[in-house]
């Protein structure tokens, strides 16, 4: 009798090791797996978001009625505006790693080429600008009239979060 219940203990005793042994697997193959996930919603939003931007480039193309003439300068600052990528954010791990002042070299670096790039962007609107008649500036001033006011008002319900939210 002492030996069906000792090899029960000892069953019951592997059984339980064998579990808290694979947890940590199961634990990190869920981490994986979520990595995995996010990464290719990441992915969907990023390929959805450049579809959507050459669709509202397109669209303003024909607006604006670009002539041949005209071709090249829309062609340049159609490829200075496809060339915009998301912010990318910081690599936690590696922004964990450094100490305060590398933290803000880093950010200001960040920060310095996005004003490059937002100063190439500026630079071949203005080119295009320039390249359009009179009544196609007027379009063009109205359409990033309405563009940014679009941007603001989105920006400000976002910042309101969803139980805030007002129309304005």
């Amino acid at each position: 009798m002492l030996s069906t219940h000792k090899r029960s203990l000892t069953t019951l005793v592997a059984a339980a090791l064998c579990t808290a042994l694979a947890l940590p697997a199961m634990a990190q193959n869920s981490t994986q797996n979520s990595a995995v996930q996010g990464q290719n919603q990441q992915d969907k939003h990023q390929k959805a978001r450049t579809e959507r931007h050459a669709k509202r480039l397109s669209e303003f193309k024909k607006v604006l009625q670009i002539t041949p003439a005209q071709e090249a300068a829309w062609t340049a600052f159609e490829n200075q505006m496809q060339t915009q990528t998301g912010y990318q954010r910081q690599d936690k791990a590696a922004m964990a790693m450094m100490n305060t002042p590398d933290r803000l070299d880093l950010m200001r670096k960040h920060r310095t080429e996005r004003m490059a790039k937002a100063e190439e962007r500026d630079q071949a609107i203005k080119a295009l600008y320039a390249a359009l008649s009179p009544e196609q500036q007027k379009t063009m001033d109205n359409h990033w009239q309405q563009a940014m006011h679009k941007h603001r008002s989105e920006h400000h319900m976002h910042k309101m979060g969803d139980g805030q939210r007002q129309a304005h």
